[in-house]
């Protein structure tokens, strides 16, 4: 039975970050934190850690104020919270634990995500309590993309920046293909990012691949010449990284997962440690096959 005094904040987010915090504590070999430690380590998604003290201050967790030594001069004062303790309230809880991404998954999601497997004693500040089973999403409900919001000056600026005299960029073409794609994208249990099987289109590498016909479903009517890669994972890599020039870079797949588009799995990569890892890897990958990246094969002399 749960403790009586202990309530489950109705505000579902307020919850994905408590499943989160779960997750931390369950990972983490530190016997006591802070809750800035804890909002850090969420890449801004958790402002400040005020947010955290304020949830577990609900949950009746008072943090430790202690001493931090400053060989600069003064010492800081700073709050920490019990490792053990805290857990063993959301525990109690009966929540679950979500790792980094399915916290940045759940967070953005337009729909909510379940959070409880069993009743749990909700807290509705204003209204008292209920006890309620939180609602639950299938895991390939639309979810959104963690869209970087860029203001119509940044899209100008970034295009500005990424054109070359011979060869205009259209950032703005970019970017509205990925704010399109947050709304019919499918995640999977590993948190792979995908485009639902009846608008995506696999090229022989594998790869999700731009089309007119992608470009129509999304509602927009951009030209395809304007994209001067139609790799989907290469245009969010673009987006998500818009300093960068991707014509000399390549994006790795760390989930190993070519139809995948996720901001979280793919990153631009040095070409030539891209092929190194991969060839170091072993397992078979487009990029060093040179039938497909034409790569120069030595000819094997005949004696």
């Amino acid at each position: 039975m749960i403790d009586s005094s202990i309530y489950l904040p109705r505000d579902v987010k307020h919850q994905y970050i408590l499943c989160y915090l779960k997750y931390y504590l369950e990972h983490t070999d530190f016997p006591r934190f802070t809750s800035n430690e804890v909002a850090e380590t969420t890449l801004g998604i958790i402002k400040h850690g005020s947010s955290i003290t304020r949830l577990l201050t609900r949950l009746n967790l008072k943090p430790t104020k202690r001493p931090l030594y400053n060989p600069l001069g003064t010492n800081k004062t700073i709050y920490t919270y019990e490792t053990s303790e805290v857990l063993d309230v959301l525990q109690k809880l009966a929540i679950h634990s979500f790792n980094a991404e399915q916290f940045n998954t759940a967070f953005y999601s337009k729909t909510a995500v379940k959070t409880a497997n069993k009743h749990s004693f909700i807290m509705n500040y204003d209204r008292g309590v209920n006890s309620i089973i939180p609602e639950s999403t299938h895991i390939e409900s639309p979810l959104v993309v963690i869209l970087n919001q860029y203001s119509i000056k940044d899209i100008g600026l970034y295009s500005q920046a990424l054109s070359t005299k011979d060869k205009p960029f259209y950032f703005h073409c970019y970017y509205h293909v990925v704010k399109e794609l947050m709304k019919i994208v499918k995640v999977s249990f590993d948190g792979c990012i995908t485009v639902p099987e009846e608008v995506s289109h696999i090229d022989k590498e594998g790869y999700s691949i731009l089309t007119n016909k992608l470009l129509k479903h999304l509602g927009l009517d951009f030209p395809i010449d304007l994209f001067y890669s139609r790799k989907l994972h290469k245009i969010i890599t673009q987006v998500y990284n818009p300093l960068l020039i991707l014509d000399d870079l390549h994006c790795h797949h760390k989930c190993k997962n070519r139809q995948c588009i996720s901001p979280l799995h793919v990153t631009p990569s040095d070409s030539n440690l891209h092929i190194t890892y991969h060839n170091k890897d072993g397992a078979y990958h487009p990029i060093n096959d040179p039938q497909k990246t034409f790569q120069i094969v030595e000819q094997q002399s005949l004696h």
